[in-house]
């Protein structure tokens, strides 16, 4: 998605700094997207949205963490596992 293409959630940086009030509340319904010299510096967002894209973020990563699992699970053999009795054998102090 092509965020500098939404031209009614745009806001200059010297507009945030004269109507702060205004965007801080626009931003509570739509992502605003701050820009300087035409190009995009930053997004200010609702805490809601934040914690929405944060919890999205963390599924994906548990997400991508399981697949690795999965494939180094498959890849394993079982002449690479030992036994519980075997593992505290060796382990004895």
């Amino acid at each position: 998605m092509n965020l500098v293409a939404q031209m009614d959630n745009l806001v200059s940086t010297t507009d945030l700094r004269r109507k702060t009030k205004r965007i801080v509340g626009a931003a509570q319904g739509q992502p605003q997207i701050i820009i300087s010299n035409s190009k995009p510096i930053g997004v200010l967002l609702s805490p809601s949205h934040f914690k929405e894209l944060k919890e999205i973020a963390e599924r994906y990563e548990d997400y991508i963490d399981s697949l690795e699992l999965e494939e180094a699970v498959s890849a394993t053999k079982e002449k690479d596992f030992i036994s519980f009795e075997e593992f505290k054998r060796s382990n004895k102090t």
